[in-house]
């Protein structure tokens, strides 16, 4: 994945297609909550509940960022899938990112 992340940007978003690491086959998202994790400058971790694109059966999920969560120079994010039986689900890699300082 390839995102442009700018610090201090309002529209900058994260899309993610949920997919099984073993089988690569795309996790149905029907009745689950999904969030994107990640630590912010001060190293504290950050959750924030991510939105189901479309029909929950493709796996998309996006998070559109506030003013002041991006910060330069990288950002690692990880995605936490709570099924609806209660089952949780991790990405196994970090998802890093390169964030671009702004005037």
């Amino acid at each position: 994945m390839d995102y442009k992340l700018a610090q201090g940007d309002t529209g900058a978003k994260i899309r993610v297609t949920c997919k099984n690491d073993s089988d690569d086959v795309v996790i149905d998202l029907t009745g689950a909550s999904v969030h994107l994790l990640w630590r912010d400058a001060a190293n504290l971790l950050v959750t924030k509940t991510m939105t189901i694109v479309g029909a929950p059966t493709a796996g998309v999920v996006e998070y559109q960022f506030a003013a002041t969560e991006l910060f330069a120079p990288k950002m690692s994010f990880r995605v936490r899938i709570t099924d609806s039986g209660g089952k949780i689900l991790h990405n196994l890699d970090w998802l890093v990112e390169d964030v671009i300082r702004t005037p």
